[in-house]
């Protein structure tokens, strides 16, 4: 009788890398917790969007730039991008706000979402 093979993962020397030309971004909007979960008074939107206000300026600058150099490599014109969806969003799932580019462009970002089509 032959012992039964152990390794149920055959190991290849191939690497899967993303093709960055089959990722878009997509417009994201947060699901509002079910009834019982969520005891806040303002909508979920609203809420991060005041999160993001209330950064302080060396923090949302560290946030604005990891989030810019992950997608600058996938896009060109990362903060048109940003731009419009925060522009699509502002006033309709959150309160209307006119603030600094730099925090528009980084509510945008937690606006949008990768979809890869692979």
């Amino acid at each position: 009788m032959t012992a039964p093979n152990d390794d149920i993962v055959t190991h290849l020397p191939i690497t899967l890398r993303p093709d960055p030309a089959r990722v878009v971004i997509k417009p994201f909007e947060p699901a509002e917790a079910p009834p019982g979960f969520d005891t806040k008074d303002s909508p979920r939107a609203q809420r991060i969007v005041e999160r993001i206000l209330s950064l302080e300026a060396p923090d949302l600058t560290g946030e604005l730039a990891r989030v810019c150099e992950s997608l600058s490599t996938r896009y060109r014109s990362t903060d048109d991008i940003l731009m419009r969806r925060f522009d699509d969003v502002n006033g309709v799932i959150f309160r209307h706000c006119d603030i600094p580019r730099d925090r528009a462009l980084l509510i945008g970002a937690y606006f949008s979402e990768e979809y890869a089509f692979e």
